[in-house]
C-alpha cells in the first residue's frame, strides 16, 4: 500500500443529503483502520467540526489566518478525542460570502 495521501470528497449542491454525517463516519472508520485522517470543513456553519465535538466559537485560527495573517498551517489543525483531525475553513468562507 502506498504512503501517498488520498482524498475523498463529499459534495452536493443540495443541503440535507448526509454529506457531513457520511464524512464523519467514513473518517472514523479510516482512523480505526490506522489511517491518519484530516477533515477539511468547508461548511460555513462548521457542521463537521462541531460534529467532531469542537466548539467552532472557541477556535482561534482558521485557513483565513494562514492565507492572510501568516499563521503556520500546523497551527490550525484541530485534534479531536477520536483521533480524527480537522481544518476549519468557515471563517474565510463566511467573510468571502459577505461580499
Amino acid at each position: 500500500m502506498s504512503n501517498l495521501a488520498q482524498s475523498i470528497a463529499f459534495v452536493h449542491h443540495k443541503g440535507g443529503t448526509g454529506k457531513t454525517t457520511a464524512c464523519i463516519n467514513v473518517a472514523g472508520c479510516l482512523q480505526k483502520m490506522g489511517k491518519k485522517v484530516l477533515i477539511v470543513d468547508l461548511d460555513p456553519q462548521a457542521n463537521a467540526t462541531s460534529g467532531l465535538g469542537i466548539d467552532r466559537r472557541s477556535i482561534e485560527y482558521s485557513l483565513y489566518d494562514v492565507l492572510f495573517d501568516n499563521i503556520d498551517m500546523q497551527e490550525i489543525i484541530l485534534e479531536t478525542d477520536s483521533g480524527v483531525h480537522t481544518w476549519l475553513f468557515s471563517r474565510i468562507i463566511a467573510k468571502a460570502s459577505s461580499y
